[in-house]
């Protein structure tokens, strides 16, 4: 079971799903140490290293976390690394035993994933089409078709279309919530990942919660105390 905590942290980031911690199966920690991490395969160690030489008894209450990912137009090579992160990860090669590590993958969201899910259509009664949450600020947006009915937008750095709902593009000037869907823009003989949003809204304000900076100051003041 995933910590509400961590649940809230991962839900204010990009899409909701199918993201999952691997890496641990515990749902009782106190709290998590979150470490973005982009193209940081040979920093990433020397950083898990140091939270290691923490008191036991702290580290056995900590999930330490690793959110890998990278932009959707990211060059090849921090692509590659983050897959040799993910790789060393799942093997804890050179990974204290003292430490719960847990990491999301969240770079794999890709033309891969959206064929994936193609395979599970035809989508209807009794087999629903997946629909994801975004909840981000749409770097572009603008009304296109007849009368500017549709928008076309950019959310979390990926293209996204909007039937019907050219009257919303004043949402977009702020942060919004969208429910999304996997699919493709196929122009002029080229096939490029979309997102089909299904609804948009204001995003509400935030909510407080324990974001990966608090876990942060909570986790050493917790070892300060200890020592």
């Amino acid at each position: 079971m995933m910590p509400a905590s961590i649940s809230r942290y991962l839900a204010s980031r990009g899409i909701r799903g199918p993201w999952k911690i691997a890496g641990t199966d515990r749902g009782d920690f106190r709290g998590a140490i979150v470490i973005p991490a982009l193209a940081e395969r040979d920093s990433l160690l020397a950083t898990i290293s140091s939270l290691a030489e923490n008191p036991p008894d702290l580290l056995s209450r900590f999930l330490i976390l690793i959110v890998v990912n990278h932009r959707r137009d990211a060059n090849q090579d921090d692509k590659a690394d983050n897959r040799e992160t993910l790789a060393l990860l799942s093997g804890k090669k050179g990974i204290s035993p003292a430490l719960h590590i847990g990491w999301v993958d969240a770079a794999s969201l890709d033309d891969r994933a959206a064929t994936d899910l193609e395979k599970l259509a035809p989508f209807g009664a009794g087999n629903p089409e997946p629909v994801f949450g975004v909840r981000v600020r749409p770097s572009r947006a603008r009304q296109v078709g007849a009368a500017g009915v549709h928008l076309k937008l950019v959310l979390a750095d990926r293209d996204a279309i909007a039937f019907q709902m050219g009257d919303r593009l004043p949402l977009c000037a702020g942060t919004v919530e969208a429910a999304v869907s996997l699919g493709f823009d196929d122009w002029d003989g080229m096939r490029r990942l979309q997102l089909r949003v299904r609804d948009l809204r204001a995003a509400p304000p935030p909510v407080a919660r324990n974001t990966a900076t608090t876990s942060q100051r909570q986790f050493n003041a917790h070892t300060s105390a200890a020592r």
